[in-house]
């Protein structure tokens, strides 16, 4: 098995590679220039905090996020000489760590003498930064109630800073009341207070345009045996037809195996998301189990966030818990019907029989024909599409996958949906994980408030009111010095 090196730094350096001696589950190693005995090895409580099954649960970018964020804190206490300072600076640890990340590290006149040249973060990026490093440092103080000592020198100090942390509970690591647990949710923003403003979706009006024209081949292909795969990007005309109809993830795509399809008469059917790990194929058999197996392989969010197969997962609301799996709820008819008949035709002519995996989507390249598709190769796809109907990817505009996967929530509330039925559609866990998807975009809330404030004004017009505008007499009654006159207000 190949190692990802995944970021190097002055004193750290984060692999992907196996975390137990035996098995092929990976994650990411902190090899540090002082471990055990100030000798350059594995940082072991990392290690110890990766191999956590809470931990192993959270998807391959969450983890590489923290292991980035805990190799930060070991610069920090490498830079500055933590392990030779006194215990005032080791108590202090934490905060100045903080303080460093969040304002940065460089002086006004350029110069850095930690040498770590940090700049400064933005609020977002310090919340991720104190929750990982508060989940970190938790993790640390259970696992040495008893026996201190057990721990590297590096440990040490920062436990003692953590502790000292948790009796002020109003340092930097506190201060901004983010939840405690890892899965909370994430529509209310810790860093201003309030609801997250809503994430651009993709235009509906341009969904059609994106299949029909974007995956439209630049050059017909021949001898495929389907007319509709000579003329058409036949993998992401099914990909898309899950996105836009089915709302799923981009990452959920490459979870799929094709006997999770299931077409019935005609073009109605029904697909399932397994869970990747734990999904029961059929007499309890995992899919974990049945691909080591069968297949000499593993699920693909268990492979190193380097891999070219790897594809996350997040958790979702299970409709079937005994079989660990999930429905697809259509949106529209139009995008059932188009995914199943891609689909009989693409199992028919286009797959291979045997493949050497249970995949339902795979290359098509000359090179790397029958493999898994990968999500980079979709991710080409998805940006040639675009471009072909004239757009760019901007996940700020919702030109992304995620994007149109917002404008499935939004087609949802527009039908006036109860929640909880957009929510199984959705496959939220949470109740409160659909508000980004479904809350209501700038011009909507304007709409609302003009068409809320015409009904109440016809029902019961409002004292200061003039023309519908407010009492001009009545405000500068208010102003006996004349300032608002300035602004060209008249009595």
């Amino acid at each position: 098995m190949a190692f990802q090196v995944t970021k190097s730094s002055r004193f750290h350096e984060i692999i992907w590679m196996p975390i137990f001696p035996t098995g092929t589950r990976v994650g990411p190693v902190i090899f540090v220039d002082q471990a055990a005995d100030a000798q350059p090895g594995v940082l072991p409580e990392a290690l110890t905090y990766f191999r956590e099954q809470e931990v192993r649960r959270k998807s391959a970018s969450w983890q590489q996020k923290a292991a980035a964020d805990i190799g930060m804190f070991y610069e920090f206490y490498r830079a500055t000489n933590s392990s030779t300072e006194g215990q005032t600076h080791a108590n202090n640890l934490v905060a100045h760590f903080l303080c460093a990340a969040i304002d940065g590290t460089i002086r006004l006149d350029g110069s850095d003498p930690s040498g770590l040249y940090w700049t400064a973060l933005s609020n977002k990026r310090a919340s991720v930064l104190r929750k990982n490093l508060r989940f970190f440092l938790r993790f640390l103080a259970d696992l040495f109630p008893e026996n201190p000592l057990s721990a590297t020198r590096f440990a040490n100090c920062y436990i003692s800073a953590y502790a000292l942390e948790q009796k002020k509970r109003k340092g930097l690591l506190y201060h901004i009341g983010e939840r405690d647990t890892p899965g909370a949710s994430r529509n209310f923003d810790p860093v201003v207070g309030m609801p997250k403003m809503p994430v651009k979706k993709f235009p509906r009006n341009k969904l059609v345009k994106l299949v029909l024209e974007g995956c439209r081949l630049a050059r017909r292909r021949n001898g495929t045996g389907s007319r509709l795969a000579n003329e058409y990007n036949i993998t992401m005309v099914m990909a898309l037809s899950l996105i836009i109809g089915g709302g799923i993830r981009r990452s959920e795509l490459f979870h799929i195996w094709v006997d999770d399809v299931q077409p019935a008469s005609g073009s109605v059917g029904k697909v399932y998301l397994y869970h990747p790990e734990e999904g029961v194929v059929s007499k309890g058999l995992s899919r974990k189990n049945l691909l080591l197996s069968e297949y000499k392989r593993v699920p693909r969010n268990t492979l190193g966030i380097a891999h070219k197969e790897h594809a996350g997962w997040k958790e979702l609301l299970e409709d079937d818990q005994q079989l660990r799996r999930s429905e697809i709820y259509w949106c529209d008819p139009f995008w059932r019907e188009l995914f199943f008949r891609t689909f009989v035709e693409y199992r028919d002519e286009i797959r291979p029989d045997r493949p050497g995996h249970p995949y339902l989507f795979v290359s098509l390249s000359d090179a790397t024909f029958g493999e898994p598709w990968t999500v980079g190769a979709f991710n080409q796809s998805f940006r040639a599409a675009l471009e072909r109907i004239g757009l760019r990817p901007d996940r700020h505009e919702g030109l992304n996958p995620h994007g149109i996967r917002h404008s499935y929530g939004q087609y949802l509330r527009n039908l006036n949906l109860d929640p909880q039925f957009i929510q199984r559609a959705m496959h939220h866990r949470s109740p409160l994980s659909q508000a980004i998807y479904t809350a209501p975009e700038a011009f909507e809330v304007d709409e609302a408030i003009q068409a809320a404030r015409k009904r109440v004004n016809a029902e019961e017009p409002l004292p200061v009111q003039s023309n519908d505008a407010f009492d001009l007499a009545l405000i500068a009654s208010k102003d006996p010095a004349g300032v608002l006159a300035a602004w060209g207000w008249k009595r």
